[in-house]
């Protein structure tokens, strides 16, 4: 099992490495900066300046089930782009790797899980007005599977923290 993790991580991890570099060339800007977002797990209103992109890798890791040994990682690599005022579009590539080990035997695998894209309209600017406005839409294509994720997001400004 262990050989097995180990190979299919370093795999997980060459094709994360090549797919982040691959998106980052065409942007003509390898410049690594970070944000102030406070709250990773939820949405704000804003939107990237027209013209502008940014790169963002997301990992989520699950572990523990009963009566087994269970490990599961996600990743999502974002491109968001600032498409016009107040509108942004992201793609994201999603990969998952999971190790299972139980009484039944040992598992671990990588795989590809599709692609998903983004569009995020601001309404109304945080600071230019008392709360910030977004409608956000996230269509999932992974084979026969589609799934299309809505949100109305609110956002209001409470000071420094």
């Amino acid at each position: 099992m262990k050989n097995s993790f180990f190979r299919a991580a370093r795999r997980g991890v060459l094709l994360i490495g090549v797919a982040a570099f691959l998106g980052a060339v065409p942007l003509g800007q390898l410049v690594a900066r970070a944000d102030e977002r406070m709250f990773t797990y939820s949405q704000d209103a804003e939107v990237e300046a027209v013209g502008k992109w940014e790169f963002e890798q997301w990992i989520t890791h699950r572990r523990g089930k009963s009566g087994q040994s269970y490990s599961a990682w996600d990743f999502r690599e974002e491109i968001e782009y600032g498409l016009v005022k107040n509108l942004k579009t992201a793609l994201y590539l999603n990969f998952g790797q999971q190790d299972v080990s139980s009484p039944a035997g040992d598992s671990s695998q990588f795989k590809f899980r599709g692609i998903s894209g983004e569009l995020k309209y601001r309404i109304l600017d945080p600071e230019k007005k008392p709360f910030g406005l977004a409608v956000y839409f996230e269509p999932t294509f992974s084979g026969n599977d589609v799934e299309l994720e809505e949100k109305i997001i609110f956002q209001k400004e409470m000071g420094k923290w």
